[in-house]
């Protein structure tokens, strides 16, 4: 078990409750919430709240939420490029309706990212520090 991940990604309140405090300074927390609790908020990380099982289904289904977060996720991390996470999605999904909602849910990552933290967004739909 990691004791400081730089990366949160949590899915719901109890795991964000319990593992919030561990995130190391520097670090992201992406919570799958309408807004960032008021006692998550650190002035030493930087964290993204979005009710992202809503986002993914409007997508399509809400099982793919843990992919938009990985869409935001890799615009956070920017380490692997697209046509590697193209090629993995191509080797693991073998259905290609999940194929292209995987893409989807990824791309919709990305994007959610980019318009919430790129505007400093601290709304209660997201919350984003340099």
């Amino acid at each position: 078990m990691v004791s400081a991940p730089g990366v949160l990604i949590a899915m719901n309140e109890p795991s964000r409750r319990k593992f919030a405090v561990t995130v190391r300074p520097g670090g992201w927390i992406l919570y799958n919430g309408d807004c960032l609790p008021h006692d998550c908020t650190r002035g030493n990380i930087q964290a993204l709240a979005l009710p992202f099982t809503n986002l993914a289904d409007q997508l399509g289904d809400a099982r793919i939420a843990n992919m938009v977060m990985l869409g935001a996720l890799l615009e956070i991390a920017r380490e692997i490029p697209q046509q590697n996470v193209e090629a993995a999605l191509q080797h693991l999904v073998n259905s290609a309706r999940w194929l292209d909602l995987d893409r989807r849910a990824i791309q919709k990552g990305r994007e959610l990212f980019r318009d919430n933290c790129a505007r400093k967004a601290t709304t209660a739909v997201a919350a984003c520090e340099d």
